[in-house]
């Protein structure tokens, strides 16, 4: 991150609706710049018996507002994975969390890649298109449907639920 003026703000949208520089220019206080990253699906999500979540193992752009409910959804489901977990089974427990999630957050962060450019389409007919399926009540942005992000729960799945750790041993 790095400080900005209010002048750098304000520049950084010009040619949009006037009204955007109205609201910008007004800003007070420290201002802080940043740039957005894509990251790759990361493979490693556990060393040893350290289990990471959220952003460190599968940071993402903003353009599906998952970021934060992705990683509550991992922190929910490594909860319920080690809470019948006894030491002689963590390592399993911590697998299992992994294989829970890691696909879900990874398409999460694909469909976020696809969705920045969906967001920026220049002036013209791809933008056009898209305003108008958006105008119709398109469920979804990119060409992912929204129905396998907003369906079901990560919890208790009854392919992958909580593993019965007696069995484990």
């Amino acid at each position: 991150m790095l400080p900005a003026g209010t002048d750098e703000l304000v520049g950084a949208y010009s040619g949009w609706d006037d009204r955007v520089a109205a609201i910008l220019s007004k800003a007070k206080g420290d201002i802080l710049s940043f740039a957005l990253y894509h990251r790759r699906r990361d493979p490693v999500w556990v060393d040893g018996r350290v289990a990471l979540v959220g952003d460190a193992c599968h940071a993402m752009l903003p353009y599906q507002a998952q970021g934060a409910s992705q990683a509550m959804e991992d922190a929910a489901v490594l909860a319920e994975e080690l809470g019948g977990a006894t030491d002689d089974v963590i390592d399993i427990a911590l697998r299992r969390y992994v294989d829970r999630r890691a696909k879900h957050a990874g398409m999460v962060q694909d469909a976020s890649l696809q969705n920045k450019a969906f967001y920026h389409y220049p002036d013209g007919p791809q933008q056009q298109a898209r305003d108008e399926l958006l105008r119709q009540g398109f469920d979804g942005e990119s060409d992912v449907s929204y129905h396998w992000l907003w369906s079901g729960t990560p919890l208790n799945d009854p392919d992958l639920g909580a593993y019965e750790y007696r069995f484990a041993r």
